[in-house]
């Protein structure tokens, strides 16, 4: 892992927000899939959002867990959003693969 990592969670109700902070690639796509599983695993939870607003590195393992996320919240009936910031290297990797096309992407700009 060259840049750290690191995930906070944050819940009000039955929303979870998953916030992740750093590269996401090949050693740290577990560390941002694990709160993920242990929510929707748990139960309780209707709505998921990862932010990653703070991501500064998105590789393929890293979207593999974002439509992995998606696939389980769409069988759990839970709804699903992923935050990303205009222009970021998140927002370009969900472009160029589509999956912006697949679960609702939230573009905010890059001063929020």
């Amino acid at each position: 892992m060259g840049a750290s990592f690191s995930t906070s969670e944050s819940r009000e109700g039955s929303e979870l927000t998953v916030v992740a902070v750093g590269d996401v690639d090949l050693l740290s796509a577990p560390l941002l899939d694990r709160p993920v599983t242990q929510a929707l695993d748990g139960g309780g939870v209707t709505r998921l959002v990862l932010d990653l607003r703070k991501v500064t590195f998105l590789a393929s393992s890293g979207l593999a867990v974002l439509a992995e996320a998606h696939d389980r919240c769409d069988k759990l009936g839970v709804d699903y959003q992923v935050v990303v910031r205009e222009g970021s290297a998140a927002a370009r990797a969900l472009a160029v693969t589509r999956l912006d096309t697949v679960f609702e992407v939230e573009r905010v700009p890059a001063d929020r």
